[in-house]
Parts: C-alpha cells; sequence; structure tokens
C-alpha cells in the first residue's frame, strides 16, 4: 500500500539552455546607433496633423477619429525612438474620446523609446517587427498602451468594440520587448507587451493597473475590463516564446491591479505587490521558473486578491503562492489561488493559500487540479501546505478543492492524491472563523485512482476542516458548517508510521447550529486506517456548544475493505463526537462491499483500534449510532495488549440513545489473543 514519492523533475539545465539562446536573440537585435527623433509620420487610415522631427523637445500628433493608422518611417529611416528629453503626443479632436491610433514602424530597426508618450484619453498601439525597448526613464500617460513586435490583425474591430479580444499574428520573424529600466505608467489603466520575447529586467510602475506580457508566434487578449483576458487556447507558443519578469512590477503603496504573464514558458522573479495575477504557459512550468507569488489587496472597498496559474503540461511549486483579501468593514473580502495543470502538480516543501479577512463577506478558495495526471503535496524536513482562511466577517466560506483527473478512463492509475510527510508537516486545510452569522469551511479531495495521506519518521499529514468562533470577538455565529469530501476511483489510505500523526478531521463550534461532517469513499477499492510505531490515524469529527445543536457524522463507504489497524503502542479510529447542547448527534455509518476489519496488535503494549460515536451533554437529547456493513465478513481482532472497540454511547443528557448496528453479508467474528481485549458496547447512560 506504499508508495514513494515521486522526485520532482529538475529542468534547471533545459531552460538555461533556453535563456541563453533567449538573451542571444534579444542581444543580437538590431537597435540604431544612434537615439533619432520621431520623423517621417504619415496617416494611412484617418486624417490629422503631425508635427515631428522636433529633435529635444515634443512631436505632436492631432488625430480626427476614433480610428487612426499611421505609418512611421521607411526602410533604413524613420520611426518613433525618442531621447530622455523628448516627448510624443497624441490628441484627439473636440468631441472623441478613447480613440485608438496604431502606429506602424517601417524602419527596419527596433524602437527605443527612452521619452515620454502622452495621450490623455487614448488608446496607443505600437507595432514594429523588428521589436521595441524601453528604456530607463521612459514615461507613459495614456489610458491604454499596446506595444507589439506582433501585428495586430483585427485592429479595425478592436478600435470600434472594446470587448473583442486583440489578435496578433505573424511572430515566427518578430523581434522581442524589452523593459531595461523604470517605466513609469502611474497615469495609465492598462499596459500590454506582446513579442516573440517579451523581457521585463527593470521596474514597470501601473498603479491598480493591467499589465500583460504576453510571448508567441500568435496570440488573443482580452482588452482591459474583460474577465479573462488570455487562456491557454488563444496562445500559438512553444519553448522559444518566453516571457521572462526578471525585473518588478508595482510598489508597496502602489500596486499594481492585474499581472498577467503569457507565453510558451513564463519565467518570473517573487512577484509581490500585485492584487491579482494570471500565468498561462503552454509548456511544464518547472521549480526553476517561478518564485514565490503573493497577490494582496486592501483599500476602501471591495478587495479582491487572486493568483491564477495554468499550464499545458506540468507545474512544480517549491516556493510560495498566496493571495490575501482584507478589506474594511461594510465590503468584501475575495481571495483566491487556482493552480491548473493540463498534467501533474507537485507542491513541495512550499505553502499555496488564498485568506480573506474582515469584510462583510469573506471568501477563500484554494483550487489545486491536474487534469490528466496527479496531484502531489510533499515535504521532506519541512512544511506544506494548501489552504483556505476566511476570518472576522458576517459570513465567513473558506473551500479548498484539489482534483485529479486522468484522460485515460480503463486505467486511471495516474491520477492520484498523495499527500506525504518525512520528518515534516503537510497540511492541507479550510478555516472558516470569528463570523458574526456563519461559518463555513469545506475541503474537497478528488481522485480519479486513489487518495492516500502518508506520515512517517516523526511527521504529520492532516486534512482538516474548521467552523468556529473560538478566538472570535462577536457573539456566536447562527450556523458552523465544517465538512471534508475524500472521493477515490480505487483506494482511499490514511496511513502513520514510526511516531507520527495522519488524520481526515472535522469541527463545528461555538455556534447555534455546529455540523461537522467527514464522507470518505472508495468506489473500487479499500479504505484503510493505519498506525504503527506510536503513531495515530485517525477520522474525526467533533461539534461542540453549550446549550445550543451539534451534529457529527462520518460516513465511509468502500466498494472493497474496510479496515481500522493498529500496531506496536498506535492508535487508529474512526470516531463521531457530539457534546453540550440540548440536541446532539454524532453517527458513524460504515458500509463495504467486502469485509470490515477492526485489529489493534499491542505487540505486548498497548494499541487501539475502534469504530466509535459519543455523545455527552448534561439535560439535552443525545443520539449516538455506530452502523457498520459488509458484504462479507466483519473481523474484530485485539492481540498481546491491544484493544478493539465498536460502541456507540450516550452520557449524561435527560434523553439518551445509542445504538450499536453489524450486519455482515458472511460472518462476524471477535478474537481477542495474549491480553488483548475487544469491547462492542452499546452505552445510553
Amino acid at each position: 500500500m506504499e508508495r514513494v514519492g515521486k522526485t520532482l523533475k529538475k529542468q534547471s539545465f533545459r531552460k538555461v539552455i533556453i535563456y541563453f539562446l533567449t538573451c542571444c536573440m534579444v542581444f543580437n537585435t538590431s537597435l540604431p546607433a544612434v537615439l533619432a527623433t520621431p520623423a517621417n509620420g504619415v496617416f494611412k487610415v484617418g486624417t490629422g496633423t503631425i508635427n515631428d522631427n522636433v529633435a529635444g523637445g515634443d512631436n505632436t500628433v492631432l488625430v480626427n477619429q476614433l480610428e487612426s493608422v499611421i505609418e512611421w518611417g521607411s526602410q533604413g529611416s524613420g520611426g518613433i525612438d525618442t531621447s530622455a528629453s523628448e516627448s510624443l503626443s497624441f490628441s484627439q479632436a473636440s468631441g472623441l474620446s478613447n480613440s485608438a491610433v496604431l502606429n506602424r514602424i517601417m524602419s527596419g530597426s527596433a524602437t527605443q523609446f527612452d521619452g515620454t508618450l502622452n495621450g490623455l484619453d487614448m488608446r496607443i498601439f505600437i507595432v514594429n517587427p523588428a521589436g521595441i525597448v524601453f528604456g530607463d526613464g521612459a514615461i507613459i500617460n495614456v489610458s491604454q498602451l499596446v506595444a507589439s513586435s506582433l501585428d495586430v490583425s483585427n485592429f479595425h474591430d478592436i478600435a470600434t468594440d472594446v470587448t473583442r479580444k486583440m489578435e496578433f499574428t505573424d511572430g515566427a520573424a518578430a523581434g522581442s520587448v524589452e523593459i531595461q529600466g523604470v517605466l513609469d505608467a502611474s497615469n495609465t489603466g492598462s499596459l500590454y507587451f506582446v513579442g516573440k520575447s517579451v523581457t521585463n529586467n527593470g521596474s514597470i510602475l501601473c498603479p491598480n493597473g493591467l499589465v500583460v506580457m504576453a510571448a508567441g508566434n500568435a496570440v488573443q487578449l482580452g482588452q482591459p475590463g474583460s474577465n479573462v483576458i488570455v487562456t491557454l487556447a488563444d496562445l500559438t507558443a512553444d519553448s522559444g516564446n518566453v516571457v521572462d519578469n526578471s525585473g518588478t512590477v508595482g510598489t508597496v503603496s502602489e500596486p499594481v491591479g492585474k499581472l498577467v504573464l503569457a507565453a510558451g514558458d513564463v519565467w518570473s522573479q517573487a512577484i509581490s505587490n500585485v492584487k491579482k495575477v494570471k500565468i498561462a504557459s503552454v509548456g511544464s512550468i518547472g521549480t526553476d521558473n517561478l518564485e514565490s507569488i503573493n497577490a494582496y489587496s486592501n483599500g476602501g472597498s471591495d478587495a479582491v486578491a487572486t493568483v491564477d496559474i495554468v499550464s499545458g503540461g506540468d507545474i512544480y511549486v517549491d516556493d510560495d503562492v498566496t493571495a490575501e483579501a482584507d478589506a474594511p468593514w461594510g465590503f468584501n473580502s475575495s481571495a483566491a489561488v487556482t493552480i491548473d495543470a493540463g498534467n501533474n502538480v507537485f507542491i513541495d516543501d512550499a505553502e499555496v493559500w488564498a485568506d480573506a479577512s474582515d469584510g462583510v463577506t469573506n471568501t477563500a478558495t484554494t483550487n489545486i487540479t491536474a487534469n490528466d495526471g496527479a496531484v502531489e503535496v510533499t515535504t521532506d524536513d519541512g512544511y506544506a501546505e494548501v489552504g483556505a482562511y476566511a476570518t472576522d466577517g458576517f459570513d465567513n466560506i473558506a473551500k479548498v478543492n484539489i482534483t485529479a483527473k486522468s484522460l485515460d478512463t480503463v486505467n486511471p492509475s495516474s491520477a492520484y492524491v498523495y499527500l506525504e510527510a518525512d520528518y515534516g508537516e503537510v497540511y492541507v486545510g479550510a478555516e472558516a472563523e470569528g463570523a458574526e452569522n456563519s461559518n463555513s469551511a469545506d475541503v474537497t479531495i478528488n481522485a480519479d485512482y486513489d487518495v492516500e495521506l502518508y506520515a512517517y519518521d516523526d511527521s504529520g499529514v492532516y486534512v482538516e476542516a474548521y467552523a468556529d468562533n473560538n478566538y472570535g470577538e462577536y457573539s456566536p455565529a447562527v450556523t458552523n458548517d465544517a465538512g471534508i469530501t475524500v472521493n477515490a476511483g480505487s483506494y482511499v489510505e490514511v496511513r502513520a508510521e514510526s511516531d507520527s500523526d495522519a488524520d481526515i478531521y472535522a469541527e463545528a463550534s461555538y455556534g447555534i447550529d455546529n455540523s461537522a461532517t467527514v464522507d470518505v469513499t472508495a468506489n473500487n477499492g479499500d479504505v484503510y486506517v493505519e498506525a504503527y510505531n506510536d503513531s495515530d490515524a485517525y477520522i474525526e469529527t467533533y461539534a461542540s456548544n453549550d446549550d445550543e445543536s451539534n451534529t457529527s457524522n462520518i460516513n465511509i463507504t468502500a466498494g472493497g475493505n474496510v479496515e481500522v489497524l493498529s500496531y506496536d503502542s498506535s492508535e487508529s479510529t474512526v470516531y463521531a463526537e457530539a457534546e453540550d447542547g440540548i440536541t446532539n448527534n454524532a453517527s458513524v455509518d460504515i458500509t463495504a462491499g467486502a469485509d470490515v476489519r477492526v485489529q489493534a496488535d499491542g505487540y505486548g503494549s498497548y494499541g487501539f483500534a475502534g469504530i466509535e460515536a459519543e455523545v455527552y451533554a448534561t439535560d439535552g437529547t443525545n443520539t449516538a449510532t455506530n452502523t457498520v456493513n459488509a458484504g462479507g465478513k466483519v473481523v474484530a481482532r485485539a492481540d498481546s495488549g491491544g484493544e478493539v472497540d465498536i460502541d456507540s454511547e450516550s452520557w449524561y443528557g435527560s434523553t439518551n440513545k445509542a445504538t450499536t448496528t453489524i450486519n455482515a453479508g458472511d460472518y462476524v467474528k471477535v478474537k481477542a489473543v495474549g491480553m488483548g481485549l475487544i469491547a462492542i458496547t452499546i452505552r445510553p447512560m
């Protein structure tokens, strides 16, 4: 039942080669030896006035219509190159707004823009197949800038319809687009940099704006305001089409609203000072592609922070990926992290989480999807996490979804979820706490093949959901709901070895209505809860609060066997508990297509294995139900100081009810050997 964790696939050598070749292409780009002045501009679509060739001063363009196309220069001369002291200023005739100007550079040389580009309430497009370079100190003051070495093939459509996607083509022979120093676009709403390759070695300033870097042979991009700027289907690219974000975007005091990186291959240093991040790579995203990513949003309105990473291949995460939203009271907070791989997702010694707090409604969601492969969350002497946290609102909602799918419906064995810790801790959890009205925390794990939790060598692997007001400043919430769903096409295993812990645990408490539920399904295989050598493995639910309603449920369904096993001073349990309310209900329901086996072997010391439903309350109505159904046999065995319990207990209430039901299609066998103890108990007290 063991699986050795997958070794992370290092791709450093390949990346270095690609990066070297990309740099070679960049630095061999034909740049002008001496900076020129904007010159030789001619209207090809529309009319207006061009006052160019003003060396060291302001070169101006007035357009008379919503859509204009200007050609600058001819082979070997002309263009819109500027020095730091020069500017190129666009204006529009009276009565016009949001007009679009396409500037085609015909010189055959890359554009070097070191000056100032002005165009109040205007959309400025610059297309130069030879490439575009923004030098240190360049200033952009326009509504929207699109700088591309690819052709804009549908300019007429997007000039008149801002909802249409921009279509960029003819990138096979195109040059690169570079940002070499500080690019100040503080008064610009959106920046689009599109090329065969795009490199940011500088610093892009665009407060609350949209910054897009996209590389490909053909690219489609949504315009500002679109919910989706780019998808993998919008990219025609390969590993030679690189976006390299080695520079910075935004500042702490003036973060960028949204950053989009899209290419055949994406590289980036640490990303912060951004509210929303979208990364799309046609190829795999390796361990050396991305450093830490943090999206953060706060301020005087709804706070929205998102990180969305999508890849056509594998995604390797070995640095933190987080989203934080913190809204002032009266507004809402929403934080989301999405990792979506065409094949596998590997998270190793890294934290991936979303945190939403302080709003009226706080919603935190983390989604991890392997569309044709596995999801592995692992650590070796460290810490790995996939989490969602929603706190201190009127309503708090936290959700974690992990999905491993296979395109092979006959043999989906590559589509598994594997959580492993060796001398460390892996935590997968949703926590909703501190609400005035409701807390909802849910973890859902789906795998076409199997789900495994494996902790060994003084480690812990935890899948947990908490919905409570344990530390909140407010009065008890009306409802607390904590739920965990684990669904596997084959088997589910919770295993701890050598002084370790592995658990699936849901808790709801300190509310008027508290509900904690765990559902585990192994459709065509077994469910194992196993502990070895001073370890603990358990599936557990807990619901509690004084004078309220508490419900604690565990449902386990297996197409094959259900086995709860403990060896050598260890404990393995399936345990539901509800306490302290006016009405308390705890239930365990186990259904196996084959056998149910509960066994503890103390190896002369102590061991415990149990399936238990327990309720404790004073003057309440308490109901404990434990049901075991096996298509085959039910076996309870205790060896060498081990103890096995299959019981239901209801204590101290004004009305107590406890029911234990065991049904076997074959037979029930109970055996104690060598100081072993077995208890099958029904205890209403």
